[in-house]
């Protein structure tokens, strides 16, 4: 046992001091926490915002990189589709090329042909000459030939105008009508 000689005042300023001192120490300990605890939130707000920054660029770059391929697949299907609607119109569009060889092709070599005028879509109006009346039954059977569907690529064919003449021989207009 000790024997505590200090007046009673001194006793209370000396108690005093040390919870002073304990409150100290407390509050020390206690800011340390706290400190420590800021420090960890704003660390790991900056990590956050740093993934965060780092996800975004990559969002952004895919997003454009799709948005990039979304107007090439809109690009892509505009010209399918014009392609098709070329595509149907050519289908439906008359070949005059593929036409005037074919009707330059009825007829043989014997028989002249004058000259070729397209009446209407798909009617040509043939016109030509031979000299002797044998090859006129052959521009005859011809039209027959057509008419009864034994040439290819031709409806039928009507004999419009024969006429003979001394100095020229026979003379013929037909009327070609293709499928």
């Amino acid at each position: 046992m000790s024997l505590n000689l200090l007046p009673s005042e001194a006793k209370f300023q000396a108690q005093r001091i040390r919870l002073k001192g304990l409150i100290n120490n407390f509050l020390w300990v206690i800011g340390g926490i706290w400190f420590l605890l800021l420090v960890a939130a704003f660390g790991w707000w900056f990590f956050l915002n740093f993934r965060v920054s780092q996800l975004d660029k990559k969002y952004q770059s895919k997003l454009n990189d799709y948005k990039s391929r979304i107007e090439e697949v809109a690009l892509t299907q505009k010209i399918k589709y014009q392609a098709k609607i070329v595509a149907k119109v050519l289908e439906s569009r008359f070949e005059y090329g593929r036409a005037m060889s074919l009707v330059n092709t009825v007829f043989s070599e014997n028989i002249r042909i004058d000259d070729i005028q397209i009446k209407d879509d798909k009617v040509f109006e043939l016109s030509g000459g031979v000299i002797d009346g044998a090859l006129m039954d052959e521009v005859e059977d011809k039209v027959e030939e057509i008419n009864n569907g034994q040439i290819e690529g031709f409806k039928s064919a009507k004999l419009v105008k024969v006429e003979i003449s001394q100095v020229k021989g026979w003379s013929f207009m037909v009327d070609l009508y293709l499928e």
